[in-house]
């Protein structure tokens, strides 16, 4: 059923996958009338990501998000 058909708008979630264990380690809701890009850093602060490799999509190779975790040395 769409949502939009009973007056509510969809969640739009981004998520944090752990590919070795298959497990989610976390999601965060979109803010709305926004994208991806500004719940990755909120996402990412709620999990330890010292020492973990990153994958993302090319949206969120944004150089504000990078440097973030990997700060130049």
């Amino acid at each position: 059923m769409n949502p939009k058909a009973k007056g509510m708008e969809a969640v739009y979630l981004v998520s944090a996958f752990a590919s070795s264990n298959n497990l989610v380690l976390s999601q965060k809701s979109t803010f709305k009338k926004s994208n991806e890009i500004t719940a990755i850093p909120y996402l990412l602060d709620l999990i330890d990501c010292k020492g973990a490799i990153i994958t993302a999509d090319a949206l969120n190779c944004q150089t504000s998000i990078a440097r973030r975790y990997y700060p130049k040395k």
